[in-house]
């Protein structure tokens, strides 16, 4: 699970798909990913929209409306408040982050930096019973994934990685720096980012995530070679995250 490829979420009680998370390239030509199968829909984007179809209907996501001019990597190009909508700032890379089955939600991030290996993201969840788009939280990384919404609604965790270099291998020491847990308060948008209680000198990465509990996130650390390769053989390590032991913070200034 190197900064090679984006990693893959698992399919664990059946409320979240199986989700890998596609890096788009944005080449000015509308370019539009092939369409992909999370759970019961099937989802495809490009740099301006996300189209979700299931049975005969259709849901479309503009990202027009979503970017505000405070998001705008390049400063603010459009007047007014910087918490207006800032049509002009364009999305680069939009990228999914998980798909709620049990509760009809997809989450996607984007972001207006483009050719980066570090970006400041922009998180947001989408309802398809009300066909609306909430803002949730900022996030600075490299990409996202396994995604996973707690039963009752309110907790939404994922992995967000942090660049790597191909050439550089992993660097021992850097376990929190390359992977981290993220957990969003969807009920009160605060975010919160637990400590992984892993060797430092050893090499890991979160393989699994699940919700054993309303407030219980358990995962699965595996251990990884120096050349990103996982070790064989080992069960890995697994991890208890208690929400109620968490410090929530404010993500939106």
């Amino acid at each position: 699970m190197g900064r090679g490829v984006r990693s893959r979420s698992v399919l664990r009680g059946g409320a979240m798909a199986v989700l890998w998370a596609w890096p788009l390239v944005a080449n000015g030509q509308g370019y539009m990913t092939p369409a992909r199968r999370l759970g019961t829909i099937d989802v495809t984007f490009d740099s301006s929209q996300i189209l979700i179809k299931r049975r005969g209907q259709e849901w479309r996501i503009d990202f027009r409306n979503l970017v505000r001019g405070i998001d705008c990597a390049s400063g603010p190009i459009c007047p007014g408040s910087p918490t207006a909508p800032c049509p002009a700032c364009a999305p680069s890379d939009p990228d999914l982050v998980g798909w709620d089955e049990r509760h009809q939600t997809l989450y996607f991030a984007l972001t207006t930096m483009a050719q980066s290996f570090e970006r400041p993201f922009q998180i947001f969840s989408y309802s398809l019973a009300t066909r609306r788009s909430s803002r949730l939280v900022n996030a600075w990384g490299a990409g996202f994934s396994l995604g996973t919404v707690s039963k009752n609604g309110r907790y939404f965790a994922f992995i967000k990685d942090h660049h790597l270099s191909p050439a550089g291998g992993c660097v021992v020491g850097r376990t929190a720096i390359l992977h981290e847990i993220e957990i969003v308060d969807l009920w009160s948008r605060t975010i919160a980012s637990p400590a992984l209680d892993l060797p430092e000198d050893k090499i890991f990465f979160i393989h699994e995530m699940e919700w054993t509990s309303p407030t219980v996130l358990t995962c699965l650390a595996r251990r990884h070679q120096e050349d990103c390769r996982i070790v064989a053989g080992e069960q890995g390590v697994r991890l208890r995250i208690d929400m109620n032991g968490l410090k929530f913070r404010p993500s939106w200034p």
